[in-house]
């Protein structure tokens, strides 16, 4: 469809990531973030720089041409249509929250909050067969159990925690590379856990059911990580399939009537 390479408004599209195709053929998706080594950095640091570089972009299979929807967004994960398209919802991971671009109408142009200050990271939006939307939740925050990243609440603080952790885990990996001994490797992984579990509450498992009005109608938890880190949640017939970028299942859960 279009190759990473493409150079939309001078920028390669380094981290494309959900999409919504709408009635006209035409493919709304999200870019993340602006840097194309995300893949070898720690995602601490992504967290810890918090740059608005996200974008939403759209294709046309007709023209063959790719434009720029919205940019200057906090790492822009999954995008919804409504049922009208006439909105486009966007969830914003970093700033734990989702937008809501009006596409047509009086209003076409704006952007706005659609739901904000959620309880943890937003993944994929999806609009369900009941005209309600559900929301993933790639990571929880219990204000009950704050990770050690919200429990360091000075920035400086934080930034040299978690650049000596790096640095170990950088040592152990070179010291492992050397001597390959299972002492090392188990302390190797153990501060590799730390680096990534200590940002967020990665084991407990939420979805948030929103209405159109981006009030919330209930939420689904899953407190012991059976089903963890999730990405997307779709709803078909009553059932919720459950995804997620870290278990090796899809959950299914049966709603109650």
């Amino acid at each position: 469809m279009v190759a990473s390479s493409t150079k939309v408004d001078g920028r390669a599209i380094n981290f494309a990531d959900d999409l919504a195709i709408a009635k006209t053929g035409e493919i709304y998706f999200s870019d993340a973030l602006d840097d194309a080594h995300f893949f070898q950095k720690s995602f601490w640091q992504t967290f810890f720089h918090h740059k608005a570089e996200g974008r939403v972009l759209v294709y046309d299979p007709k023209t063959k041409v790719t434009k720029t929807v919205l940019e200057k967004l906090y790492f822009t994960n999954g995008v919804e249509l409504s049922p009208e398209e006439d909105v486009l919802f966007v969830s914003q991971t970093l700033d734990r929250s989702i937008l809501k671009y009006h596409l047509k109408g009086p209003k076409k142009g704006q952007l706005e909050h659609f739901v904000a200050n959620l309880p943890g990271f937003t993944d994929n939006i999806r609009l369900n067969e009941r005209g309600t939307y559900w929301i993933a939740f790639c990571a929880a925050i219990d204000p009950q159990d704050p990770s050690l990243w919200e429990r360091i609440t000075c920035h400086i603080t934080r930034y040299y925690v978690y650049s000596s952790l790096e640095l170990l885990n950088k040592l152990l990996q070179t010291v492992y590379s050397l001597a390959p001994v299972d002492f090392v490797k188990t302390l190797h992984h153990s501060v590799l856990e730390l680096l990534h579990e200590s940002v967020y509450q990665g084991d407990y498992g939420l979805i948030v059911e929103v209405n159109a009005k981006g009030e919330i109608l209930r939420s689904l938890h899953s407190p012991k990580g059976v089903v963890s880190r999730i990405s997307q949640v779709t709803e078909h017939q009553g059932t919720l399939y459950i995804a997620s970028y870290w278990n090796g299942f899809i959950g299914k859960v049966k709603l109650p009537k």
